[in-house]
């Protein structure tokens, strides 16, 4: 599973403490949900960085705290944390998502998370280090221009998943994925 997809998958555990989504991702298999009922949002304002539709696909939303967040996340988003040295009060999350089953089927994922205390520089270079050092799933990661934001586009390695594109403004970063490059290049063109 793509990093993207893994932590929205986490999120989406976290809001209920229990599953409350399935996810899949995969070129043949775009990234996929199946929404259960959440409680409140944790973060609005952090919910209302993201688009509330992209493109035909109306994108659900809800938010929970780093502390939250991290107890359930994978390993990776934990060394991230640890290596940006915060802790998980620092952190909160929001996530998206929209899927038509339409022909051809479509989706999106995309994900918020503020680091209060870290520069966009400190956030982008310590998760680019933390993909390209991933044991389970190296990604490569290198930098290109989508809708005319500078964004590192991370592709797993040994699978054909689609990209995670992110960046970070300010102390939040934001991750893209969708099931082809238009509707990634519009979800990006949608975040500030």
């Amino acid at each position: 599973m793509m990093a993207v997809a893994a932590l929205a998958a986490a999120l989406a555990t976290s809001c209920t403490g229990t599953p409350s989504a399935t996810v899949s991702v995969s070129a043949t298999n775009p990234p996929t949900a199946t929404p259960q009922p959440t409680r409140a949002s944790m973060d609005p304002e952090l919910e209302a960085l993201l688009p509330d539709r992209v493109g035909t696909l109306d994108i659900s939303k809800r938010s929970l705290t780093g502390l939250e967040f991290s107890s359930s996340a994978d390993l990776a988003f934990g060394q991230f944390l640890q290596d940006i040295g915060v802790s998980g009060a620092a952190v909160s999350v929001a996530s998206g998502f929209g899927a038509s089953t339409a022909a051809p089927p479509s989706s999106v994922l995309v994900l918020a998370i503020r680091v209060r205390g870290a520069t966009q520089e400190q956030i982008v270079s310590t998760f680019r280090h933390a993909l390209e050092a991933s044991i389970d799933r190296p990604y490569s990661v290198t930098a290109q221009t989508v809708s005319d934001k500078e964004v590192l586009v991370a592709v797993a390695q040994g699978v054909d998943d689609p990209p995670t594109y992110f960046y970070a403004r300010d102390d939040v970063m934001f991750l893209a994925s969708a099931s082809d490059d238009a509707l990634a290049a519009e979800t990006i063109s949608l975040l500030p």
